[in-house]
């Protein structure tokens, strides 16, 4: 987990460093031009909106991980890297150029403006996906790559060219005649015009129409008047138009519609019984999920805010994950060693019944209480019910902590912590399951609490479960859950630290769910264990790249460890759903 999440880290800094922050010429900001949301249809079911490009690229630059980038101390591992690959990219880039006629940078700098995914439905019964990319004033670099492609696309012997004119602009359309394409209605065909320093891109001719039917932004069945769209942007902006990118996607009413136009040819038929479900579900309750994403707004480093809109009350399935409001401050045994803390309070009793409810509903009444009870008549003689789901209080807490720091894959030491009422209870459930014939556990103390070890082989670590301090704990690698049962005052609590504090600030009255996290911490293991060379055993896979990057030249982690901010998340509830708001706070110079 920990080196996919710093592969992801050097490939956005390489995409900052290298394309993104390629000067681009051209509009920098959209003022009153119609962006894309006031010309797609309102029956938009999936949209990927990046605001403006050259504003990503120049938020991108004064980022964190920018500015570490960029920071001296990063100076001799970054030129090694461009020592290492620098004559690989230049010939790519060479090739790019003589492929295309322009160079890499020029190609880069096209997007200019807003660019925007969308998965649409145009009357009266099309479906299709959709692209808008702004570009300025490169029409002759688009029109230049687009006759490079033409070609191509007219010698191919399963395309036909089909182009039209609509409200005066010319559509180019090809139509596949494969066998594949004709059963495959999404495949049938794809067009692009260009319009007004826009390029609009699809695989159907009607959402093509539709686009410059909808071009002034005048129309009121437009995605700016989706409902559920504009209350979840209105809930998750902290100012309107202040998010770089917003996201929108109706994963019910998008399945809905592909097997309803018959949109997924045969494959329509069996997901169209899955249709008749969703209610029985309350499936159909969810209208959408959506938010923002917003760099350097003030106050912090980055934040991101989603919102799950649902119609109220909700029902089946969507009541069984309702939460109410949660502690905001880790205990005590939460100590200040650890990377990463997230504490919830589930409904379980209401989680419980929507259970029951949903396997009575196809098994008839009293079904699963009566397979409860037979079940609990064979050994190990456990009722789900009364010895368990009846022992948990809601409490539901996640801690991380650094564990090895010469082996990668015991880095991460994780704790789970499980409310329970009675502590003597839940021990007595896992000393019945640990007295089960075959059971693969070791038992040992610790600080007069019994503990269960079960290792998971292959060198991955060893589980540990134990009940203490009203708590079912569950350990991967154990010293957390050691830390939970001793609580010892030697080592400071988590909440006493100031990166907490500065984080738990931002937690509201009504948080359903905090979290805090510490990315310097957990990236510090994984980072001087490549910058000291021991990586051949704990990278494996990467032979290549450590072949070519010697990471030995990385400075000390604490020269670089400022832009790794600490950051937090919270969840509320709203009277359409609920609202995540994740953030890190602001580096500090």
């Amino acid at each position: 987990m920990l080196l996919a999440r710093f592969q992801h880290s050097l490939l956005a800094a390489a995409l900052m460093l290298s394309g993104l922050v390629a000067s681009a010429q051209g509009q920098t900001s959209s003022g009153s031009r119609i962006t894309a949301s006031q010309i797609l249809p309102k029956d938009t079911y999936l949209f990927l909106n990046i605001t403006s490009a050259e504003d990503l690229k120049s938020q991108a630059v004064q980022s964190a991980i920018g500015k570490m980038i960029a920071d001296p101390a990063m100076d001799n591992f970054r030129n090694g890297i461009v020592g290492a690959v620098g004559g690989q990219v230049a010939e790519a880039a060479a090739n790019v150029q003589a492929a295309l006629g322009m160079t890499v940078e020029e190609l880069l700098s096209i997007p200019t403006g807003e660019l925007t995914i969308a998965f649409s439905k145009a009357p009266p019964n099309r479906m299709g996906l959709v692209l808008y990319m702004d570009y300025g004033d490169h029409e002759a670099q688009v029109k230049s790559l687009l006759d490079k492609a033409l070609p191509a696309l007219q010698n191919s012997p399963v395309l036909e060219a089909a182009d039209v004119e609509h409200d005066g602009t010319t559509i180019t359309m090809f139509k596949n005649t494969s066998e594949s394409a004709q059963a495959t209605p999404l495949a049938k065909e794809f067009g692009w015009f260009l319009k007004d320093s826009r390029m609009v891109v699809s695989n159907s001719s009607a959402l093509l129409k539709l686009a410059l039917d909808n071009w002034d932004g005048s129309s009121e069945k437009t995605f700016a008047k989706n409902e559920s769209w504009t209350y979840i942007l209105e809930k998750t902006e902290s100012k309107p138009g202040s998010g770089i990118a917003t996201v929108y996607f109706d994963p019910i009413g998008l399945f809905t519609q592909l097997v309803q136009t018959g949109s997924l040819g045969e494959a329509g038929l069996q997901a169209g019984m899955a249709i008749s479900v969703f209610p029985m579900l309350g499936l159909n309750q969810l209208k959408g999920l959506g938010g923002t994403i917003e760099l350097n707004p003030e106050g912090y480093e980055s934040s991101q805010q989603l919102m799950i809109f649902a119609e109220q009350p909700p029902t089946m399935l969507m009541q069984m994950f309702q939460l109410s409001d949660v502690e905001k401050t880790p205990p005590s045994w939460v100590k200040e060693n650890v990377t990463a803390w997230t504490a919830t309070h589930w409904k379980v009793e209401e989680a419980w019944k929507t259970v029951e409810m949903m396997v009575d509903m196809f098994q008839g009444p009293g079904s699963l209480a009566r397979m409860i009870d037979e079940a609990a008549e064979r050994d190990p003689g456990i009722h789900v019910k009364e010895d368990i789901i009846d022992q948990l209080d809601g409490r539901l807490q996640l801690v991380s902590a650094t564990g090895s720091s010469s082996n990668l894959a015991e880095a991460n030491d994780i704790l789970i912590a499980v409310g329970c009422k009675d502590t003597a209870k839940m021990t007595q459930l896992l000393t019945t399951i640990a007295a089960t014939p075959g059971f693969p556990g070791t038992e040992r103390d610790i600080n007069g609490t019994k503990v269960y070890e079960l290792e998971l082989g292959a060198g991955a670590g060893k589980v540990v479960l134990t009940a203490a301090n009203n708590m079912l704990l569950v350990g991967i690698g154990g010293g957390q859950l050691e830390m939970a049962i001793r609580d010892t005052s030697d080592v400071r609590p988590l909440s006493e630290t100031p990166a907490f504090q500065a984080v738990a600030k931002h937690f509201p009255e009504n948080a359903r769910l905090v979290g805090f996290s510490r990315p310097s911490e957990s990236v510090r293991s994984m980072y001087d264990m490549l910058r000291k060379g021991d990586v051949a055993e704990n990278f494996p896979g990467m032979d290549e790249v450590l072949s070519v990057v010697d990471f030995t030249t990385l400075p000390e982690f604490d020269k670089v460890a400022k832009y790794l901010t600490p950051g937090g998340a919270y969840w509320v509830s709203d009277e359409n759903g609920i609202i995540l708001k994740a953030f890190s706070l602001e580096v500090s110079e």
